[in-house]
């Protein structure tokens, strides 16, 4: 009797385990199914995803157009773009003044270095930043109101909305943060 409840117990595991493999199996193959259909149905999407994802890793990243606010008046200031140059650093430059900003004529009068007198207007003032972590820095900015340079460290915040800009002098302790907002318009120029 005790051997007939072994084989009993046997049959019935072994059934278990069939029954198992068939829902298994069953999973697997709608799984499977459902998988395909959708791969079907998102092949006419994929330019869309794929454009998606390209913003997604832009807002990860410097580089774009910014708008800079004025520490007096909190109004917008200037248009900045960032751009990487081809040794991978950043380089910012003066897309345009804003509102009572836009000054086209506007030159680099108190500069001392090679951007002395030099349009306002493709003035650049971000130079030779290099990722460090999830900082940007080793660079320089340039204040052309003073025509002083600082050392700059540049931080993404709000999901890459917003741009942390420190310039100092020695150590990052010693100097000052503007936040600047990332500008998305088609045509950023057209907001002078």
């Amino acid at each position: 009797m005790h051997s007939e409840s072994r084989r009993v117990l046997a049959r019935g595991r072994r059934a278990v385990r069939g029954a198992v493999m068939v829902a298994l199996c069953c999973t697997a193959s709608v799984l499977i199914a459902g998988t395909a259909a959708h791969a079907a149905a998102d092949t006419s999407d994929r330019g869309a995803a794929e454009g998606a994802a390209k913003d997604a890793a832009d807002m990860t990243s410097p580089v774009g157009v910014w708008r800079t606010i004025d520490d007096h008046t909190h109004e917008a200031k200037a248009l900045i773009e960032i751009t990487r140059d081809p040794s991978g650093a950043l380089t910012g430059h003066i897309l345009t003044g804003l509102g009572r900003n836009h000054h086209p004529d506007k030159r680099c009068t108190a500069c001392t270095d090679e951007r002395k007198d030099q349009p306002m207007q493709g003035l650049t003032i971000i130079r030779h930043l290099r990722q460090n972590g999830d900082l940007w820095e080793g660079g320089e900015i340039l204040d052309p109101e003073n025509g002083k340079t600082y050392h700059c460290r540049l931080q993404l915040a709000d999901h890459g909305e917003h741009l942390i800009v420190r310039g100092y002098l020695g150590v990052p302790l010693l100097g000052r943060s503007q936040t600047w907002i990332r500008d998305t318009a088609p045509d950023p120029t057209a907001r002078r």
